[in-house]
């Protein structure tokens, strides 16, 4: 299961080269509004925090400030039959 989550709040993080994880000097933004995924939710006792979008783009950040920027996204139930037919 996909469990996904809204930004809440423009922020940066400093940006990570794809080798040897080294900040490259640069910072990656967040958009407000932008949804980002994982395939298990956030749990309490979690340090840290990887979220990806579906365009490839990732962030590796501290629990606390994934707590200050995301909300859990809510996914509707699925509703497999609208007109009650089989």
């Amino acid at each position: 299961m996909i469990y996904k989550y809204k930004c809440i709040e423009t922020f940066s993080i400093p940006q990570l080269d794809d080798f040897e994880g080294n900040e490259t000097g640069n910072d990656y933004q967040i958009d407000v509004g932008s949804i980002w995924q994982r395939e298990k939710p956030v749990q309490e006792a979690d340090t840290e925090v990887v979220l990806t979008k579906e365009d490839g783009a990732w962030i590796d950040i501290h629990k606390d400030l994934f707590d200050l920027m995301f909300n859990p996204v809510s996914n509707p139930p699925k509703i497999t039959n609208l007109e009650g037919e089989q």
